[in-house]
């Protein structure tokens, strides 16, 4: 068996795996108030800040967004429960600080920080990632699922130093 990343998207929480070689599975811990949990919470917290003089958009998923949402002076925007917008064909994208952001790329910044921690965490290049909720390897099951899929494999771009996925990403 080949080492994989499975990644189960949820609207209030979502959580990574890591199988290894021999076929071991871990689920990435990440901390929150103190203490480690598996759930990582499916929200985002953007916040608008002054970088050399010029307004620049700031983004943290999960705990980090909760932290940065509870310390912050000036209260930005938090998101919680994109994935629930996405079987709705209506609303495609959504305005934060004047500028507009569609739902895949507001998802993927979620699921780019996912990855990166679990990356770190598991001392692993994440190149590949089954993305699902909850992960399983056979067809899309729902609009959200092969909505989700969309978001992840549709732009590459998103997703800086991911491969193509050959999972069910594509499919």
């Amino acid at each position: 068996m080949t080492s994989a990343i499975g990644i189960d998207f949820g609207t209030t929480n979502s959580s990574v795996a890591y199988a290894n070689d021999a076929g071991e599975v871990t689920l990435a811990q990440f901390p929150q108030l103190g203490e480690v949990t598996a759930a990582y919470r499916s929200l985002l917290y953007l916040e608008q800040v002054k970088e050399r003089g010029v307004n620049a958009l700031k983004s943290w998923s999960g705990p980090e967004g909760i932290a940065h949402y509870l310390s912050a002076d000036h209260k930005g925007r938090l998101i919680q429960s994109l994935k629930s917008f996405l079987s709705n064909r209506n609303l495609l994208s959504t305005e934060v600080f004047g500028r507009r952001h569609t739902l895949e790329d507001l998802i993927a910044r979620i699921l780019r920080d996912l990855r990166e921690k679990a990356s770190a965490q598991f001392s692993a290049p994440i190149l590949k990632a089954v993305v699902d909720r909850p992960v399983r390897f056979g067809e899309p099951r729902t609009r959200k699922t092969i909505a989700m899929r969309k978001a992840v494999s549709e732009r590459p771009s998103r997703w800086p130093g991911m491969r193509p996925c050959t999972s069910n990403l594509s499919r």
